[in-house]
């Protein structure tokens, strides 16, 4: 049952009183911005259940802000806040983390917090990673996993802001898609650019497009890093981790952003490239990696050459995506037979192995001898060798072809007054556990750490919640 509207057991009074909620939320002071709940009536917000939501949501947030330096975090912290990590090695203070889900989409959460709240401090944090993030960009216009700074700033390699400078162009100056590194970054200063109407996060945007589209092989996919090696598997046109179609997707929102038809025409060679990149029977799937000239290829010791259930189920959805922007049905043409190949791979119901040895088609895995094998007994850890990878990808297309192009669109981007209720009702029990695991400094701790990963998940949660109460309770707020 949904919490009812506007009732709350912590009243408006008592909030302030134990100083648990600034009085600056709800004078209409200057430390407020435009809409969110700060929009929202005094007299409405007493009796509702969504200002405690908001006081855990500021005191993680105020507390996630205490841990920057010149503005980004790195990937992780011990629960003492003594120690740092980037993705897996330790770090020192002066290093942080573009890979997401670290310094970008740190930056997201606050800007998100900042839309559903109208906190204005919310957005200066917001603004300083995107300013880190235009620091940090290199000459060519894309990042690299991190950016290495000291007392001043970054440091160490060729940055877009030393573009000029002789004495470092020799500095290092390699980009990378892998992870959403570039990608990531993209994608947050263009939604920051959209919301602030900055010109400068506009243009570190574009020339963080332009990156990708030189970036582009002319097959039209993408190497995992820039400027690609001459040997080696960073060399390949890479779908794993989603490099390359990660890529189309920032493509595509910076065609909507932007409405600069290049964008969307390296899209569709990317797409052309994918349908030509489709395994042949029995594995009517797509590679992790191909090489230059087509061919599935190995990448590190642990990833053969082979069918991959989890990039196909990524290239399906893209493919999906570009039919919706283009109306071209020639993007679906490989689908049915993608599909019909996941269907007959399962492991068991909704379970694929990640790998499908090319011309048997049979699961295989690689052990910590470094041999392909056939059952999962010693596998290398720390990998994801099954999974159910297939089953959205394989729902998205059934749904599509159910209910049509105007239909899917309208269900995917809404939902009915029962879907809202049901997620309501979801968020209303995530919120409670969140405000009780949250830690008495605002910090959320998972397997002794504090990570960007976890604050992010909490955080949007939050977020979700103060969102969709406003939009639920809309007929009972002022109207104007």
């Amino acid at each position: 049952m949904r919490r009812e509207t506007f009732r709350c057991s912590w009243s408006l009074a008592a909030l302030i009183g134990v100083g648990l909620l600034p009085v600056a939320l709800l004078t209409g002071c200057q430390t407020t911005g435009r809409g969110g709940t700060a929009s929202v009536p005094t007299e409405i917000l007493q009796n509702s259940p969504v200002m405690q939501v908001q006081f855990t949501l500021e005191k993680a947030l105020d507390a996630f802000a205490t841990l920057r330096v010149h503005g980004g975090w790195p990937m992780a912290y011990s629960d003492d806040l003594t120690k740092r990590w980037g993705e897996f090695d330790p770090c020192d203070e002066w290093q942080i983390t573009v890979q997401p889900p670290a310094t970008p989409t740190v930056g997201e959460v606050y800007l998100r917090a900042y839309l559903a709240t109208g906190e204005r401090k919310f957005l200066r944090v917001a603004k300083e990673a995107a300013d880190i993030l235009r620091e940090g960009q290199l000459a060519n216009g894309g990042w690299w996993y991190e950016i290495r700074l000291d007392a001043k700033g970054p440091a160490e390699y060729y940055y877009l802001k030393d573009r000029g400078d002789h004495e470092k162009a020799d500095l290092f100056c390699t980009a990378t898609l892998d992870d959403r590194a570039t990608q990531g970054a993209i994608d947050y200063l263009m939604k920051i650019a959209a919301e602030t109407k900055d010109r400068a996060y506009h243009e570190s945007a574009r020339q963080g497009l332009d990156f990708l589209l030189a970036a582009q092989y002319p097959q039209g996919g993408w190497p995992q890093h820039s400027p690609a090696e001459s040997t080696g598997y960073h060399q390949y046109l890479t779908l794993n981790d989603r490099a390359g179609t990660d890529a189309m997707r920032t493509l595509l929102r910076g065609y909507h952003q932007y409405e600069d038809s290049r964008y969307l025409t390296a899209v569709q060679r990317a797409a052309n490239w994918l349908i030509k990149a489709q395994l042949p029977e029995p594995h009517r799937g797509w590679a992790q990696q191909y090489t230059l000239e087509g061919e599935p290829a190995t990448a590190r010791w642990f990833e053969p050459p082979a069918c991959c259930s989890a990039v196909t189920s990524d290239v399906i959805q893209i493919l999906i995506e570009v039919y919706l922007e283009t109306g071209d049905e020639r993007y679906l043409k490989p689908i049915p037979d993608a599909m019909a190949w996941l269907e007959k791979s399962q492991l068991e119901p909704g379970v694929w192995a990640r790998f499908y040895e090319i011309g048997t088609n049979r699961p295989i895995y690689v052990n910590n001898n470094r041999e392909v094998v056939y059952e999962q007994v010693d596998l290398r850890p720390g990998y994801s060798w099954s999974g159910n990878y297939g089953v959205s990808a394989m729902e998205n297309y059934r749904k599509l072809t159910e209910l049509g192009k105007s239909a899917y669109l309208r269900q995917r981007d809404s939902m009915t007054p029962d879907q809202e209720n049901q997620r309501f009702d979801e968020l209303e029990k995530q919120t409670d556990e969140l405000e009780a695991s949250l830690r008495e400094d605002g910090f959320w701790v998972s397997d002794g750490r504090v990570s960007c990963s976890e604050f992010v998940r909490d955080a949007n949660l939050l977020c979700e919640y103060i969102e969709l109460w406003i939009k639920v309770n809309r007929s009972a707020l002022p109207k104007g």
